[in-house]
C-alpha cells in the first residue's frame, strides 16, 4: 500500500508540472477570451474535474483489485513449486520466480540478464539449443529433461516446458517452466541399474531361468535357456512348459499334475530333477530350483524356476551302472554272445543311434558285434587292411600292415594328444563331423581316409580303443546323427569301461585258450589214431632201469596192440610183454636223462611191426607214441611190384598232384613225349597240352576234385620237339586209404599208327562222296539247261505270234476308228464301238510290250522312268495276276528321279521278282505291293512285297546262287534271282531280301539315279 501512495504523489507532481507549463503557454490566450467563453471554459473544467475524480475513483478501485491480484500472483508465481523463467530473444533471463532461483541456489536478482546456459550442464547444452531452435522455428511447445548446475556445483535434473510469448511492449520472449525431477531420475537410474544388474545376472548366469504362470505357460526365459534348449524366444514364450519335456512326460495330465503340485505344495518342490528334451531331440537332465511368486492375497500366480544341467553327472551315474552291467555280461555269457550283449547295453543306456565293437582277427579288426548300423555300412567298412591296386598288402616303413581310415589310426595307436580330436588315452571324438572333410591331405594323419561315418550323416561319433595293458586289441565305436553328443568326461569314462572290457577279454580268451588246449589235448589223447602209453620207469638200487609200469593208455592202444587197458594198467611190462627186456635200457635212458628216440621194431609177442617215438614228459616217466605199420609194410611190398610194372610199361604213366604238378614219370612217358623224368618232374602237366586245349585240361582237374568220373578220350599232346602226337588217355584219381583224392594218374597210349589208318579210310570215303555229289550236280544242270532252252523257244514263238497278230490288229483298229468318225449311231452303239477300240489298243500295247520284252538287248544304258517300266510289266501280267486272285497295290513316290539303265535288263529283273511274288502267293490269292522311294541323294529304291509263304531261314543264303530253286522242276530253273542279282550289280545297284516264314517276302532293288551312276562308275574305274 505504501508503494501505491508514493506512486500517486509522484504522479501528482508530474501533473502539476505539466499544468504550469500549459498555463504559461496559454496566458496570452486567456486575456483575449470573453466572459462567456471564460465561464464556458470554467464549466468545462469543472466537468472535466468531476470526470477525473470519477476516473480516479475507478483507478483506485482497479488499483485495489490489482494489489489483490499481485498478491495472488506472488503466491502462484514466486511461491510456486516449479520454477518460472522468461528469456529474451537472445536467451538472457529477464524474469524468474523465487523457486527457479532456489533451484539454482542463487538470489533472484543475480539471475537477471544472465544467459540461462550458464546454469545448464555442459554436456546437455546441445540438447537445450536444439529444443530452443525448434521452439523459435515452429512455435510448438517443447518438453525435455536436462541437467542444470547449482551455484555450489551440484547437479540437478530439470524437466523444461517452454512456449513462445510477447512482453508488454510486443517483444518476443520465451517462457520456461522448470520442474525438479532429480529424485525421480535418481530413482529411475537406481531402478535401471538394478534391472541391468538383474538382467546381467539373468542373462549371463550359466543356468536356465524360466518364469511360469500357475498353469505352466512360459512368460519369460533367459538367453542361456534359449541357447541351451535350441529355441527362439517367440517359439517358447506363451506356450506350455511341456515343449521342454520328453514325450512320455509331455501329456497335459502329467504337466498339469506337476504344476499343480508345485502350486499346492511349493515347500515340497523347492528342488527336483527331471529329464528334458531340446529342440534337436537331444535329451538332457536338469536340476530345477522353484520359487513361487504370490499376489496380495497370498495366492501363487507365478513361479520362477532355475535349472542347471546335470546330464554329465547323470551320465556318469548311468555309465557306472552300465559298466557294472557290461562286466556282468562279459563274465556270465559265452564270449561271442557277451559282446553282442555289451553292444546292446551300450546302445540302450547311451541312447546313441549305433554302437559297434571291432576285435583283432589276425592282422585285421573286423566288426565282432554291432547294433544300429545299416548292413551296407558294416559290409563296406568291415575290413581295415589297406591293399594296393594289385591286391597286395600295404605296409609302413617298419613292415607293419597299414590300416585305413580313422579306425585304422586309432587301432595303430598313432594319435596326437595335442590334436583336439584325440584324447591322451588315444580315443577320437567329434560333435560335428563335417569339418573333418576340410582337413588337407598333407595335414591328415590317417591312411586313406574313408569318411564313411560322415557320408552316412553321423554328426557325432567316437572311437575308443580297447586295451589290454598297452596293447590295443579292439575298439568301441559310437555313432549318432545328432550333434553335440559327447564330452571329454564321457569319453574318459568310456575309456575306463574299454580298459575293463580289454582286461576281461584277455582273461576270457586266456581261459578259453586253456580250456581249448585241455580239450584239444584230451581230444588228441582220446582220438589220436596212434597208440599212446605213459610209463613209469623202475630202477634197482644202483639206479639202473630194470622194468617199467603202464600208467596210462589211450583208446587206440588196444587197436594197435590187441591188449585191453584193464590188462596192462599199473602192471609191469615184463609181465605184459615177455621178452621185452632188451628194450628196457633204451626206454630207461629216455625217462632218466631226457631226449627223444625214434625207431621201428617188430614185436614177436604181438606179431606186428611198429614205429615208435619215445620222450620224457616228466622225470622218471617216458611216453611212447606208436603206430602199427604192419599193413604199410605189406602195401610197401605191393607198391614196389607196381613200380616195377609202371617202369617197364610202353604206355606213358604220369602221376600229378591235384594242381597238375608232375610227380612221377615212367620210361614209357620218356619214349612218347621225349622228356626225361628230370626235365619234367615238378613242372605242370600243361606243358604237354597244345594251346587251345588248356581249358579241357583245367576241366579234367575240376572233375577229379569233385570226385567225378573222367571219360576216356583221344587228344593231341605236344612232344619235346614241338610236334603233336595223338594219344588215347585214361585219367583217374589217386586216392588215399580214406578214399580222398590226393593226385591224378594219366595213362597215355600212342595212337599215331591208328590215326593214320583212320585218316586214310576217311579220305577214301570223302573222295567217293564228292564224285557222287558232282555227278548229281551235272545231271541237275543238264535238266535245267533243257528247261531253259524250252523257255527260250517259247519266247521266240511268242514273239513271232505277236508279230503275226499285230498286222491284222492294225487293220481292225483302222476300220473301227473310221466307222466311229463317219457312221451315225445312237449312244449305246457309240459306247460299244469305243469299248471295242479301247480293247484293241490294249491288245496292241500288249503285243508291243511282248515284242520289246523278247527283243534282244542292245546293252546300251539310257535314261529310264521306273514307273513306266513297272506299269508296262504289270500290263503283261494283269490277266495272270487276276486269274490267281492277286491284287496289286502301287505306292509310287512323287517325282521319282530317272535312272540310267538298260531297259530290257531292268524289265527282266522286275518281271522275275513279280513272277516270284505271284508264285509265292500260291492259289489262295494275295496282295503284291510295289513301292518306290528315294533312298538317299544318289539312289532310288523299288520294293516288291508279297503276302505269300515267305522264305525259310535256311534258304535265305542260297536264293541268289545259280540253279537254286524251291519251286520244283516244272516251275523254276533256279536262274531268275541269280541273273537278276548279276544285272543289278552291273548297274552299280544292290538287291536285298527281307522275309519271315509265313509272313511273305520283300525284295528291295536299289539303283543309282541319273548322274550318280556315272560317278560310281568313275570311282570304281569301270
Amino acid at each position: 500500500m505504501e508503494d501505491n501512495l508514493v506512486q500517486s504523489a509522484r504522479l501528482r507532481e508530474q501533473a502539476e508540472e505539466i499544468l504550469q507549463k500549459k498555463t504559461v503557454l496559454s496566458s496570452v490566450n486567456i486575456e483575449n477570451l470573453s466572459s462567456e467563453e471564460i465561464q464556458q471554459t470554467i464549466y468545462n473544467l469543472q466537468v472535466y474535474q468531476i470526470e477525473l475524480e470519477m476516473q480516479n475513483n475507478e483507478l483506485r478501485r482497479k488499483q485495489a483489485e490489482l494489489d489483490v491480484s499481485q498478491a495472488r500472483y506472488f503466491d502462484f508465481y514466486d511461491l510456486a513449486p516449479v520454477g518460472y523463467v522468461t528469456l529474451s530473444d537472445i536467451g538472457l533471463i529477464v524474469e524468474a520466480n523465487i523457486t527457479a532461483a532456489s533451484f539454482l541456489g542463487v538470489d533472484r536478482n543475480v539471475l537477471f540478464k544472465q544467459p540461462i546456459t550458464n546454469f545448464i550442464f555442459r554436456e546437455d547444452q546441445d540438447l537445450y539449443y536444439q529444443h530452443r531452435k525448434r521452439l523459435l522455428e515452429t512455435g510448438e511447445p517443447q518438453e525435455y529433461d536436462l541437467r542444470m548446475v547449482r551455484k555450489n556445483g551440484t547437479e540437478l535434473w530439470i524437466r523444461l516446458n517452454s512456449i513462445t510469448a510477447h512482453d508488454s511492449e510486443g517483444t518476443p520472449v520465451s517462457r520456461f517452466v522448470l520442474s525438479d525431477i532429480t529424485e525421480r531420475k535418481q530413482a529411475y537410474f537406481a531402478l535401471r541399474e538394478n534391472e541391468e544388474r538383474y538382467r546381467d545376472l539373468v542373462e549371463n548366469v550359466n543356468s536356465a531361468i524360466i518364469r511360469l504362470k500357475d498353469d505352466g505357460t512360459v512368460i519369460f526365459i533367459n538367453d542361456f535357456a534359449l541357447n541351451f534348449f535350441g529355441y527362439r524366444e517367440d517359439e517358447i514364450v506363451g506356450r506350455k512348459i511341456n515343449i521342454l519335456l520328453p514325450e512320455p512326460e509331455s501329456t497335459d495330465s502329467e504337466l498339469s499334475g506337476l504344476v499343480r503340485k508345485v502350486v499346492l505344495h511349493p515347500e515340497r518342490f523347492k528342488n527336483h530333477e527331471n529329464e528334458n528334451v531340446c529342440r534337436d531331440g537331444r535329451r538332457v537332465w536338469m536340476s530345477w530350483a522353484n520359487k513361487p511368486i504370490f499376489d496380495n492375497n497370498d495366492q501363487i500366480v507365478e513361479f520362477l524356476t532355475v535349472g542347471n544341467d546335470i546330464t554329465a553327472r547323470k551320465q556318469m551315474e548311468l555309465y557306472r551302472e552300465m559298466g557294472r552291467e557290461i562286466l556282468q555280461a562279459l563274465n556270465d555269457s559265452e564270449i561271442s554272445d557277451s559282446f553282442q550283449k555289451v553292444v546292446d547295453i551300450f546302445k540302450k543306456q547311451t541312447g546313441f543311434d549305433a554302437v559297434g565293437i571291432r576285435l583283432q582277427d589276425g592282422d585285421d579288426f573286423p566288426y565282432f558285434a554291432y547294433n544300429g548300423f545299416p548292413p551296407e555300412f558294416i559290409q563296406l567298412g568291415n575290413t581295415l587292411i589297406g591293399r594296393t591296386a594289385t591286391g597286395e598288402l600295404c605296409r609302413d616303413e617298419d613292415g607293419n600292415i597299414r590300416l585305413e581310415g580313422t579306425c585304422g589310426l586309432i587301432l595303430s595307436g598313432k594319435t596326437d594328444p595335442a590334436n583336439p580330436l584325440f584324447t591322451p588315452g588315444g580315443s577320437f571324438w567329434t560333435n560335428d563331423s563335417l569339418p573333418i572333410l576340410d582337413i588337407l591331405p598333407s595335414e591328415d594323419p590317417r591312411f586313406r581316409p574313408r569318411n564313411r561315418c560322415i557320408f552316412h550323416n553321423y554328426a557325432s561319433f567316437a572311437l575308443v580303443p580297447i586295451r589290454n595293458k598297452e596293447k590295443i586289441v579292439g575298439l568301441l565305436q559310437f555313432n549318432d546323427h545328432r550333434k553335440g553328443c559327447f564330452t571329454l568326461d564321457l569319453i574318459e569314462t568310456l575309456e575306463a569301461i574299454a580298459s575293463h572290457i580289454g582286461a576281461s577279454l584277455m582273461r576270457r580268451q586266456a581261459e578259453m585258450a586253456l580250456q581249448e588246449s585241455e580239450a584239444n589235448y584230451r581230444a588228441l589223447f582220446e582220438n589220436m589214431t596212434n597208440g599212446f602209453a605213459l610209463h613209469q620207469i623202475v630202477v634197482d638200487d644202483a639206479g639202473h632201469p630194470i622194468d617199467f609200469i603202464f600208467r596210462e593208455v589211450n583208446n587206440a592202444f588196444e587197436k594197435h596192440t590187441g591188449l585191453k587197458p584193464v590188462d596192462v594198467l599199473n602192471k609191469y611190462a615184463t609181465q605184459v610183454l615177455p621178452g621185452i627186456e632188451d628194450r628196457i635200457g633204451r626206454y630207461g635212458k629216455v625217462a632218466l636223462t631226457g631226449g627223444e628216440i625214434r625207431f621201428e621194431l617188430y614185436s614177436e609177442p604181438l606179431g606186428r611191426w611198429y614205429t615208435v617215438i619215445a620222450y620224457r614228459p616228466k622225470p622218471n616217466f617216458f611216453a611212447a607214441v606208436f603206430e602199427d605199420i604192419t599193413e604199410k609194410k605189406r602195401i610197401g611190398a605191393i607198391q614196389s611190384n607196381l613200380a616195377a610194372i609202371v617202369a617197364s610199361s610202353e604206355d606213358a604213366i604220369i602221376g600229378t598232384d591235384l594242381n597238375g604238378i608232375i610227380q612221377t614219370w615212367n620210361v614209357g612217358a620218356e619214349n612218347i613225349y621225349g622228356y626225361t623224368a628230370e626235365e619234367v618232374i615238378g613242372k605242370n602237366i600243361s606243358l604237354l597240352v597244345p594251346i587251345g586245349q588248356q581249358n579241357r585240361n583245367a576241366y579234367i582237374l575240376k572233375q577229379i576234385s569233385r570226385n567225378e568220373k573222367v571219360e576216356h578220350c583221344e587228344v593231341d599232346r605236344v612232344r619235346k620237339d614241338g610236334t603233336l602226337i595223338p594219344v588215347s588217355i585214361f585219367v583217374s584219381a589217386i586216392k588215399d586209404a580214406s578214399g580222398t583224392a590226393i593226385g591224378i594218374s594219366r595213362i597215355a597210349h600212342d595212337i599215331t599208327k591208328q590215326k593214320k589208318a583212320e585218316k586214310l579210310e576217311i579220305d577214301n570215303f570223302e573222295l567217293e562222296r564228292r564224285v557222287e555229289e558232282r555227278t548229281r550236280q551235272l545231271q541237275e544242270t543238264q535238266k535245267q539247261f533243257l528247261h531253259a532252252e524250252k523257255l527260250s523257244a517259247i519266247g521266240q514263238l511268242s514273239a513271232s505270234i505277236a508279230h503275226e497278230f499285230n498286222n491284222p490288229l492294225q487293220g481292225i483298229l483302222s476300220i473301227l476308228k473310221g466307222v466311229s468318225k463317219r457312221a451315225t449311231m445312237d449312244e449305246e452303239d457309240k459306247e460299244l464301238l469305243a469299248a471295242a477300240i479301247s480293247e484293241g489298243d490294249r491288245i496292241k500295247d500288249l503285243i508291243r510290250n511282248l515284242q520289246e520284252f523278247n527283243r534282244p538287248s542292245s546293252g546300251r544304258k539310257m535314261a529310264m522312268d521306273l514307273h513306266s517300266c513297272l506299269d508296262s510289266i504289270l500290263i503283261l501280267q494283269k490277266s495272270e495276276l487276276k486269274g490267281r486272285r492277286i491284287t496289286v497295290v502301287r505306292n509310287y513316290a512323287e517325282q521319282l528321279p530317272q535312272i540310267m539303265a538298260v531297259p530290257d535288263q531292268i524289265k527282266q529283273v522286275f518281271l522275275n521278282l513279280l513272277t516270284n511274288a505271284a508264285d509265292a502267293c500260291n492259289h489262295h490269292g494275295g496282295v503284291i505291293t510295289i513301292s518306290t522311294r528315294g533312298e538317299d541323294d544318289n539312289r532310288v529304291a523299288v520294293a516288291i512285297k508279297d503276302t505269300g509263304t515267305g522264305i525259310e531261314t535256311k534258304h535265305m543264303e542260297q536264293i541268289f546262287k545259280p540253279f537254286y530253286s524251291t519251286k520244283g522242276e516244272i516251275k523254276g530253273t533256279g536262274l531268275g534271282l541269280s541273273v537278276s542279282h548279276g544285272i543289278i550289280q552291273d548297274h552299280q545297284g544292290e538287291i536285298r531280301v527281307e522275309s519271315q516264314p509265313g509272313e511273305g517276302a520283300t525284295f528291295i532293288v536299289l539303283l543309282p539315279i541319273k548322274g550318280a551312276e556315272e560317278k560310281a562308275a568313275f570311282a570304281t574305274g569301270r
